[in-house]
C-alpha cells in the first residue's frame, strides 16, 4: 500500500462537523478537507456575489494515481450559507469556477484505492451527493463516489467522462441520493434518469432508500449505526421496484433538466 498520509490545514470546527456530526473517520477528513479564509474561497468559486466568510474545501484526486485535483476542481461549504442571488435560496454548497460536472474521488490513506476499486468489477460503486456523504461511505469501506448534486452525473442527458468511465459493463451500482427525492420531483427524475443511463452501459443498478427523517446517508449512519446502512444498501431496490412507491412514474414528469446555471448548486 502507497501511504497517503499528508494532511491538511483544517480549523477544529470544520473536522467536527465531517467526524462528529458526519460520521466520517478522522484520518479521512484530514486528508480531504482544508479549511479557508473567504478570499481563498473566493478565488476558486468566483461567485456574483462574494463569500463573506470561511469555510471548508475538498478537491478529491484523480483516481488513476491518487494525487490531488487541482484548485478549480472540488466542493465548498461556507460557515454561513451564501447569497448567490438576492431572490434565490441562499447556497449551502458550492463548486470550484468552470468545473464541469462529474465525479468526485475522494483522497484515502492507500493512494492507489480508487485505481485497485476501478480494476476489481467485483466491488459495489456507491454514488451519493456530497463529499462529505461520500467520506461517510469510505468510512464504513464502500466506494462511495460523489456528485455535486442530483443532477450532476452528466450534462445535456450524457453521462459526464468520469462517471461514463466507471460505468463499467456487469458492475453493481447504488444510487445513495438524499430521501428528500419524495417531495421533490426534479430529483426523483435525477435519479431515474442517472439510474437508465448507467443501465444502458450494462450496469446492474439499484437505489438505497430510508427514512424521511434522516436526509442524507450520513445523518441516517450517525443516528442508525453502521450495521443499518450496509442493511439499508443490502435492501436496495431496481429502479421498477423504486418507481412503485409513486403514484406515477418520475419519467411521466413533465419537469425539464434544471438550467446550467442552477445546476451546479444544487444539493
Amino acid at each position: 500500500m502507497k501511504n497517503n498520509n499528508i494532511t491538511l490545514p483544517v480549523a477544529a470546527h470544520h473536522l467536527a462537523e465531517w467526524t462528529e456530526r458526519s460520521g466520517v473517520s478522522e484520518e479521512i477528513a484530514a486528508l480531504n478537507i482544508e479549511s479557508l479564509t473567504a478570499d481563498e474561497l473566493n478565488a476558486r468559486v468566483k461567485p456574483k456575489y462574494p463569500i463573506q466568510t470561511p469555510g471548508w474545501w475538498c478537491r478529491g484526486v484523480n483516481w488513476r494515481n491518487g494525487q490531488p485535483m487541482g484548485m478549480f476542481y472540488g466542493q465548498a461549504k461556507p460557515d454561513v450559507e451564501h447569497v448567490i442571488d438576492p431572490n434565490k435560496k441562499p447556497a449551502k454548497y458550492m463548486t470550484a469556477s468552470g468545473m464541469e460536472p462529474d465525479a468526485i474521488f475522494l483522497r484515502m490513506p492507500d493512494k492507489d484505492y480508487w485505481a485497485k476499486v476501478y480494476a476489481d468489477e467485483s466491488i459495489v460503486r456507491v454514488w451519493t451527493e456530497g463529499v462529505k456523504k461520500a467520506a461517510a461511505g469510505l468510512t464504513l469501506m464502500l466506494a462511495t463516489i460523489a456528485l455535486t448534486g442530483v443532477w450532476n452525473w452528466g450534462k445535456d442527458g450524457k453521462l459526464a467522462p468520469e462517471v461514463e468511465r466507471w460505468a463499467q459493463p456487469g458492475t453493481k451500482h447504488i444510487i445513495a441520493f438524499d430521501s428528500d427525492y419524495r417531495d421533490k420531483p426534479s430529483c426523483r427524475q435525477a435519479i431515474i434518469k442517472f439510474a437508465k443511463l448507467l443501465a444502458a452501459k450494462g450496469c446492474e443498478v439499484l437505489i438505497a432508500t430510508w427514512t424521511k427523517e434522516h436526509k442524507g446517508m450520513d445523518d441516517f449512519i450517525v443516528a442508525n449505526g453502521d450495521d443499518a446502512f450496509h442493511e439499508a444498501l443490502a435492501n436496495a431496490e431496481t429502479v421498477k421496484q423504486w418507481e412503485k412507491q409513486f403514484k406515477k412514474s418520475p419519467d411521466d414528469n413533465t419537469e425539464k433538466n434544471p438550467p446550467a446555471d442552477r445546476i451546479c448548486w444544487m444539493l
